[in-house]
């Protein structure tokens, strides 16, 4: 079996590798080693194809999930049948929130859809750019964030604008509420606190990067990583509690409280548990960043950009086995005894609790869903010379124009990031 390994390196010990047997795609292996290296935020990066990146939804017996064909799909939990599909005008890679008969989720068409659970549109909010954040239900609205920088607000009933909260960067992260208050990353490097009823902001948290995926509420603390490599703790006065560094940037997955223990990855390629003092439990080395997980029964699923399902012990961190697939296993659920997680590789999988598996079912596209990095242009001056008809005896005449104003161009957007993050991250706005 023949492996690439990029020769580029995160630290000391860690080299990024991935099968490229297994992954059949060599442009989109380098396009991602490349955007991890440059910390940008794949996020926004992600094109048309037929990949799963949400997470798959279960109720009753059907699966609701997003992909990256630009269609919502409800499946057959039992079979795999697909049972309708909704169409938007972009890639899904938020994942929907369940709220009795209705589904809410956010495509990178810019659109926020309210659908019932039989796929029929009952509205939808217009939010002008891409929407990765997944939405949440608290009270009567729904609440989610836009690449504009925007927190929305909305009436779940009817799609209206309740309050608009500005940010100073794309927000990928996800809103969590507790005790009435909203808490949510952006990409300017900040946590925040919003009053929930009126979105008023309660005081922010600055860190040294990106803040995405969900923050997660635990005894009072909000848990959450930055792309600065420090997952931390602050109490709801916004006060730092503890914190914890790993070795890269913590921005691919969402961070998970279960049984006295927080399980989070880093892009350093490893997984981690801390107790609720922010201590050192296990750690556990991948081939590859990992993402999202579960526990069940004692046992974490864990899915990373190796190309399987990997399966550790919750308590000790020890591999116990792995189920193989052809692309990224990004976020996974589970319901009745399933497993279910969607791949880069274009399908809906369902597998036993011990491995087994039941189904897969394929999305519409069979191409796998590119990741476009742009690198940044540096504005250059050059000289240009007009050539006019000339009189006999007269020369050319040169006019020098300068480009280089081009990266000091002030806007609204731009006055909320500090000048340090535009000089060094412009690439993560791409």
């Amino acid at each position: 079996m023949r492996k690439y390994i990029p020769g580029g390196r995160f630290d000391s010990s860690v080299t990024f590798s991935f099968d490229s047997s297994q992954f059949g795609n060599l442009e989109l292996i380098l396009n991602v080693e490349r955007g991890i290296k440059l910390k940008v935020d794949l996020n926004w990066k992600v094109g048309i194809g037929g990949s799963i990146f949400a997470t798959p939804v279960v109720k009753d017996g059907v699966v609701y999930v997003g992909a990256c064909d630009k269609n919502f799909y409800a499946v057959d939990a039992e079979t795999g049948r697909v049972l309708w599909r909704f169409p938007t005008s972009n890639a899904i890679l938020s994942t929907a929130f369940l709220d009795g008969n209705m589904l809410y989720f956010g495509s990178f068409d810019g659109c926020l859809y309210a659908i019932s659970t039989s796929g029929r549109l009952v509205w939808k909010f217009a939010s002008g750019d891409k929407i990765f954040s997944d939405p949440l239900v608290w009270k009567d609205r729904i609440y989610f964030g836009s690449r504009n920088g925007n927190v929305y607000a909305l009436e779940k009933s009817s799609g209206k604008i309740a309050w608009v909260f500005s940010t100073g960067g794309p927000i990928s992260s996800s809103p969590v509420v507790h005790e009435g208050t909203l808490y949510i990353g952006s990409n300017d490097r900040n946590l925040y606190a919003i009053d929930a009823e009126t979105g008023r902001m309660k005081w922010k948290f600055p860190t040294g990067g990106e803040v995405r995926y969900t923050p997660a509420v635990w005894d009072d603390k909000i848990i959450f990583g930055s792309l600065d490599g420090l997952i931390r703790a602050v109490d709801t006065k916004g006060t730092l509690v503890w914190d914890f560094a790993t070795n890269e940037g913590i921005g691919t997955a969402h961070q998970i409280i279960s049984n006295g223990l927080v399980f989070f990855g880093s892009r350093d390629m490893c997984y981690y548990a801390l107790d609720n003092k922010g201590k050192l439990v296990w750690k556990y080395r991948a081939k590859g960043p990992p993402c999202d997980a579960i526990v069940l029964n004692g046992l974490l699923y864990l899915g990373h950009w190796e190309n399987n399902l990997c399966v550790l012990d919750e308590k000790t961190g020890r591999e116990l086995w792995t189920f193989p697939t052809n692309g990224f296993v990004v976020q996974i659920s589970h319901w009745e005894g399933k497993i279910f997680f969607g791949t880069w590789d274009c399908a809906l999988y369902c597998i036993t609790p011990d491995g087994k598996l039941l189904w897969k079912f394929h999305t519409s596209l069979s191409t796998k869903s590119p990741v476009e990095i742009e690198e940044e242009r540096e504005a250059q001056s050059f000289e240009v010379t007009w050539l006019p008809e000339l009189a006999e005896g007269e020369g050319p005449k040169e006019s020098e124009k300068e480009l280089s104003d081009y990266g000091e161009i002030k806007s609204d957007y731009a006055s909320g990031i500090g000048s340090d993050y535009l000089g060094k991250k412009k690439r993560g706005y791409a």
